[in-house]
């Protein structure tokens, strides 16, 4: 294994690792008890008694979408590319319905940093997945 395909993997497990975080996120909001929502600030108990089912599914295709795109990437697999964008849709769906659809929380910069970074990790690891495949690092 050459100095790139070492890079490569170390890269591509940390992003691995980031989506299996975001998964555990997603199967923590889905599972969500009723008392575990009831702690929470009013207008988080709005945003999550409000939250449509698309917006829901949206997150459930980014990050499931996302790790199926890691590990595609890790096997050097060219079906990355399938995988990594539908989950960077997931990610602008779900952005779309926080930033212009939702009234219940107020979003400030405390609230913005994350989507932005999510967003990132995501657009790049779209693009890595189509620079290896250009490379023919992937097939």
């Amino acid at each position: 294994m050459n100095k790139t395909s070492k890079k490569y993997m170390i890269i591509n497990s940390l992003a691995l690792i980031w989506n299996l975080i975001g998964v555990y996120q997603y199967l923590v909001q889905v599972y969500q008890s009723e008392l575990d929502k009831m702690g929470l600030a009013p207008e988080l108990q709005n945003y999550f008694l409000h939250l449509p089912a698309w917006v829901t599914g949206s997150y459930a295709m980014a990050v499931f979408g996302g790790s199926a795109g890691c590990i595609a990437l890790l096997l050097r697999s060219s079906w990355s590319i399938n995988f990594l964008g539908s989950s960077l849709l997931g990610v602008l769906l779900q952005h779309y319905y926080n930033f212009f659809i939702q009234s219940d929380v107020i979003l400030s910069f405390d609230l913005i940093w994350m989507p932005v970074i999510i967003l990132t990790v995501s657009i790049s690891l779209l693009w890595s997945a189509f620079y290896y495949k250009k490379t023919e690092f992937i097939f």
